[in-house]
């Protein structure tokens, strides 16, 4: 999770991992403003956004916006 307001670009080495294909998918959760909720109105304000993810070697450098919370799904053959 970044629980900055600003984006964080981080590295993240799955030089441990096994059989990783280099695909997969984010799943991100973020809004602008960190005490934004959804409300009757506006039932869908604060929700999830799936989004590919591709890599090459055991490494994947990625943004993470500010005000979020990503999981990261990695295909294995």
């Amino acid at each position: 999770g970044n629980t900055s307001a600003k984006p964080l670009e981080t590295e993240l080495d799955f030089s441990g991992a096994k059989n990783l294909t280099g695909q997969g998918r984010a799943i991100v959760l973020t809004s602008e403003n960190p005490t934004d909720e959804n409300t009757l109105d506006d039932p869908t304000k604060v929700s999830p956004k799936m989004e590919p993810v591709s890599f090459a070697g055991s490494s994947l450098t990625r943004v993470f916006p500010g005000n979020s919370f990503t999981v990261l799904r990695l295909k294995t053959r």
